[in-house]
């Protein structure tokens, strides 16, 4: 895990959480007991909520849908020539969330050898890139099997 960035993450969130509760506290003790600070304290209120990850993660979003004119697809879209093929291709997707080549390193033993295997038989991409709102299993599974990235409603 300290490997893909999991300890940073959860280290820096709980120094995000301290550092607002600090704020907070403070916040709240300098309206309480300074009469100077109360004619902040909605402003400071403000800038709380406004420095809140989970609304700038709802708010970008959301923000997608609201900012587009519903036309983002129809400019991108292309209509697929779907005609019957004499010999059709053997295709087999393998869809393996959380799994990704560093499991091919020693340190991970045999792990990912049966992979290994199968790419050496197939075809395997490499390099590919995410797209925006495509971060979450069945998002993902919409836009790599329908050519669109699922686009959610958020706070609309």
């Amino acid at each position: 895990m300290e490997d893909h960035g999991g300890s940073g993450r959860l280290v820096a969130a709980v120094l995000y959480t301290l550092t607002m509760l600090a704020m907070l506290i403070s916040i709240t003790w300098l309206t309480r007991n300074d009469w100077r600070w109360r004619r902040s304290e909605p402003f400071l209120a403000v800038l709380l909520v406004a420095t809140n990850p989970l609304l700038y993660s709802l708010g970008q979003r959301s923000a997608v849908v609201v900012a587009d004119d519903h036309g983002w697809l129809d400019r991108r879209y292309i209509a697929p020539d779907i005609s019957p093929q004499p010999s059709p291709p053997n295709l087999l997707v393998l869809y393996l969330e959380s799994i990704e080549r560093t499991y091919s390193h020693p340190d991970f033993g045999d792990a990912y050898a049966d992979l290994d295997h199968l790419g050496e038989q197939g075809l395997v991409f490499e390099g590919v890139k995410q797209l925006d709102n495509t971060g979450w299993t069945m998002a993902g599974m919409i836009a790599s099997q329908c050519g669109a990235p699922l686009m959610p409603a958020g706070l609309a």
